[in-house]
């Protein structure tokens, strides 16, 4: 029978030489990304069927590089491999008050994560919460490095980080171990941890993150993976909550009405991960900015994502984010805001050569925004991420779409057989 003892992996000396660790890192940000995941007891019984050894395992290569990220003044959060569904500080205290200007009152938040291969949490020396990615693997062959890495380095260059439209989470510090490469970030609330409750909330939410978009665009940077996951806000420490206990049946019961939250500070929404991201020379021509399809994505992903030809990761970017609007808020939301329903139908023509341009998108929502009334005197809601939903539209327009986009389809089928380039 397997056994696996976690505590060699899991204290401040893991017992690993310098040498030892650069010997048994994954030696690829593939095979790192790529690391088997098993978060609880019941799953490592499982996996000890296969004889699954801890270097299998998503989390010992952060286990084996604590002493590196303690030499740089980072202490990894906990993890017991064996029962832990989530990692928290090794300290039981709450993180500093005073954290890169965030808001939110830290004095009774018990620090979290959930666990990703790729990311890991951190206290730093003053005792604020850190978030560390790894997001390359030096490779001769590739020596500025991968297109995250390159995109990370380009925002936070110090004329970039000083632009107040950059609206991305800052990296405080690249850290090199051997060519392992890393970032070290604030840790940020998601921008889904409390409901909005008014169309001006979804609004100034949607208009921020059209406006990050443009200028992300502007410097010829596409995301590619707009999802509430990777939109972070200004906050971090105790969220209110929107359920309480019944002490007499041990059930919950809802809040009403719901606490205020993002009305009561200044918010700012920040974007995160550019895993999936593409990036040009800054100043190309759009018309000369094309991909591969992926084949692979998120539910909202533009249908060009999953085609056969290259593509605009420009305009596949103003698809996903029309339809992941429409599925968060927008859907809630458009009867009372005239005019919205028509400005995410044009984002999200299947014709991608139909589709307004990110900045376009973001004026007219900026003018939806500019003509809602008072917070206060508008309808209230609960408004959570739920699934992903196709934008509506009427079904002459749907079926003229269609028609331009599979004549547009056949044709690059007839160049490509004659042997034409299509970039």
């Amino acid at each position: 029978m397997y056994s696996f003892d976690p505590s060699p992996y899991t204290c401040e000396n893991p017992a690993f030489t310098e040498e030892e660790t650069i010997n048994t890192l994954p030696p690829t940000y593939d095979a790192w990304k790529d690391s088997i995941s098993t978060y609880s007891l019941e799953l490592s019984r499982q996996h000890e069927k296969v004889n699954l050894k801890p270097q299998q395992c998503w989390w010992f290569s952060w286990m084996i590089l604590r002493p590196f990220f303690q030499s740089k003044g980072y202490r990894l959060y906990d993890y017991d491999p064996l029962r832990d569904l989530s990692f928290h500080p090794t300290v039981v205290d709450p993180p500093a008050a005073d954290a890169f200007g965030l808001y939110g009152d830290r004095s009774q938040v018990k620090s979290r994560m959930k666990p990703n291969s790729t990311i890991f949490g951190a206290r730093d020396s003053l005792n604020r919460d850190m978030v560390i990615k790894f997001v390359d693997k030096y490779s001769p062959n590739h020596p500025k490095g991968s297109v995250e890495l390159q995109i990370l380095r380009a925002l936070n260059s110090p004329s970039m980080r000083l632009d107040p439209r950059n609206a991305t989470v800052p990296v405080l510090e690249f850290l090199d171990f051997h060519g392992w490469i890393f970032v070290v970030m604030p840790a940020y609330d998601g921008c889904d941890d409390y409901c909005f409750q008014t169309s001006r909330e979804c609004l100034d939410f949607a208009c921020q993150v059209l406006e990050a978009l443009s200028f992300l665009h502007e410097q010829r940077i596409a995301h590619l993976d707009i999802s509430h996951e990777n939109i972070m806000m200004n906050h971090r420490g105790g969220i209110p909550k929107k359920f309480i206990i019944d002490e007499a049946t041990k059930s919950f019961v809802p809040v009403s009405p719901l606490p205020e939250f993002r009305s009561t500070f200044p918010i700012k929404y920040s974007l995160i991960d550019f895993g999936n991201s593409a990036y040009f020379l800054p100043g190309l021509p759009r018309h000369k900015c094309f991909v591969t399809p992926l084949k692979d994505g998120r539910a909202h992903r533009a249908p060009e994502v999953d085609g056969r030809f290259k593509h605009d990761p420009f305009a596949a970017d103003v698809y996903q984010t029309a339809v992941f609007f429409f599925s968060y808020f927008g859907r809630i939301i458009y009867p009372e805001v005239p005019g919205l329903l028509e400005l995410l139908r044009d984002m999200s023509s299947v014709h991608a050569p139909d589709r307004i341009s990110m900045s376009a998108a973001a004026l007219q929502m900026r003018s939806l925004y500019d003509k809602l009334p008072a917070h206060d005197t508008l309808p209230r809601h609960a408004i959570e991420v739920e699934e992903y939903y196709s934008v509506p539209r009427s079904i002459l327009r749907h079926y003229y779409e269609y028609f331009k986009w599979s004549v547009s389809q056949a044709w690059k089928s007839v160049l490509k057989s004659a042997g034409a380039s299509l970039d």
